[in-house]
């Protein structure tokens, strides 16, 4: 039930749309909240220090661990639905002048002790969805693309002021975790 409800959600959320700043539009900004709701899992406050406007740098990363090019961008994470959502917009210019964008939700779900996740991009045009786990240093989401390879994205060295955070995919015939990308992140001022 918790899967439908976040695409359910995050299908509204979508077509509400954001503005090209990544900002709800200001009709809409009585879904946004001030903080985490009193009455969620406590697990829910792991995202607390992501919670605002960032710059972004993302890199692609090959095979061999080159990078292969970067993009500026934007994210922004805050709490949505009173408090018990988190919701991201995200936005990168890709060195060819392309536009990417998705939309996230994330709820933890206390039956499966696990977060869920789901996002919609421009690019893929599809749903997404994951599940991981978090404590107060890192977060983690697993997810299977409609191309069969497995990924993990993971956020760490979270601060008030900055986060890193990385994609891997799984090397299916050797068992290894293969970054692809590699994003940091500051507080926009």
């Amino acid at each position: 039930m918790t899967r439908i409800a976040l695409m359910a959600t995050l299908l509204f959320s979508f077509l509400i749309n954001t503005d090209s700043i990544g900002q709800a539009p200001s009709d809409h900004l009585a879904m946004l909240t001030t903080g985490v709701n009193k009455n969620a899992l406590k697990t829910t406050t792991d995202w607390d220090k992501l919670i605002g406007e960032w710059e972004i740098v993302l890199e692609r990363i090959g095979p061999s661990g080159t990078l292969i090019n970067k993009s500026a961008g934007s994210w922004n994470i805050f709490y949505v639905l009173d408090g018990l959502v988190i919701q991201d917009v995200f936005e990168v210019t890709t060195p060819s002048g392309d536009v990417f964008q998705f939309v996230g939700l994330r709820i933890f779900d206390e039956s499966t002790d696990k977060w869920q996740q789901v996002t919609i991009d421009n690019y893929d045009k599809r749903l997404e969805l994951a599940e991981g786990v978090s404590n107060e240093e890192t977060i983690r989401l697993n997810y299977s693309h409609y191309s069969g390879a497995e990924l993990r994205g993971t956020f760490f060295n979270i601060s008030k002021d900055g986060f890193i955070w990385k994609q891997e995919k799984l090397d299916k015939q050797t068992g290894t975790w293969n970054m692809g990308m590699r994003l940091t992140a500051k507080r926009k001022q």
